[in-house]
């Protein structure tokens, strides 16, 4: 139920019998076409979303940037995200509805990620090794999170969890193969959870 941008490349695509429209372009040709393969499915696009993402928080916040520079009047809101920019190159306004879009293959085939993070821009990788996993952490909110929840596989119940920024963290066991953990994050981190 959302739109894109259709960016740099454009193509029609014809549904094979048994296949279904996901979304349409403004001509009404089909943009993006799923269709049963083996155990699963083969979704299509004929435009890149990815490219649409991105622009959009590139365009924010080149907006912002300019009403800035300008020395235009800001709302509220706009003077929150202002000091945002001399932070980072990085952009941080993402549609929400495009990375859920993204995602769609990944949710349909109900794959289990090792990290579940309560919070979107942050990147939290699974490194597992023979005494725990490592988790480095990078927020690109571009804003500090008061509270930050993973839940985490593991192969076995945790002995312990530390954060090189924050110390010893308490945890939940909330099952032999799940430990859940909460923790502030500036900007990055390394959480490692000890097996024992």
């Amino acid at each position: 139920g959302g739109s894109a941008s259709v960016l740099s490349v454009k193509q029609s695509l014809a549904p094979n019998p048994g296949a279904e429209t996901l979304a349409s372009f403004g001509d009404g040709a089909a943009a993006v076409v799923r269709a049963p393969a083996g155990k699963g499915a083969v979704i299509c696009c004929g435009f890149l979303p990815a490219l649409s993402y991105i622009k959009a928080a590139l365009d924010h916040r080149a907006a912002l940037q300019k009403k800035v520079d300008d020395g235009a009047e800001l709302t509220a809101d706009e003077m929150a995200q202002a000091s945002l920019l001399d932070r980072s190159y990085n952009p941080w306004r993402f549609p929400a509805e495009i990375r859920e879009f993204l995602l769609t293959p990944v949710r349909d085939a109900k794959v289990e990620p090792p990290i579940r993070c309560d919070r979107a821009l942050v990147d939290a990788v699974y490194l597992p090794g023979k005494t725990g996993v490592l988790i480095p952490l990078a927020n690109y909110t571009l804003e500090p999170i008061d509270s930050l929840t993973l839940r985490v596989a593991v192969p076995r119940p945790v002995a312990g969890v530390e954060s090189v920024r924050q110390g010893v963290l308490e945890f939940r066991q909330l099952d032999p193969q799940t430990v859940e953990l909460s923790l502030p994050l500036e900007d990055n981190d390394f959480v490692t959870l000890r097996l024992p």
